[in-house]
């Protein structure tokens, strides 16, 4: 990698990248409210910094179209944090293999 790439790769204040990337999903469930891909990376991004109230919404968007997200295993993994441990082996049965 250029040094200068490098240098400006330094200087960006952590968590921009995802602050953009939040922006640019948030924007796209607005113009297309059934896009079960964002509406998952959504939920993604929100249960991985513990934020636990977002992704059961998030997750549950695209359930009405399962065909191309299924939203059980993002709340699997929201029913093991909260250690919720008959949800979470509920929810993992229904996840497709």
């Amino acid at each position: 990698m250029p040094r200068t790439l490098m240098r400006k790769r330094k200087r960006r204040p952590h968590g921009t990248n995802l602050l953009r990337r939040k922006k640019e999903l948030n924007k796209a469930v607005r113009i297309y409210p059934q896009f079960a891909s964002a509406w998952t990376l959504l939920g993604e991004i929100h249960r991985q910094h513990n934020q636990l109230t977002w992704p059961r919404t998030e997750y549950a968007q695209p359930s009405s179209r399962p065909q191309f997200v299924n939203p059980t295993y993002g709340l699997a993994m929201i029913a093991m944090q909260e250690k919720k441990w008959g949800e979470a082996i509920r929810l993992s049965d229904q996840s497709p293999n």
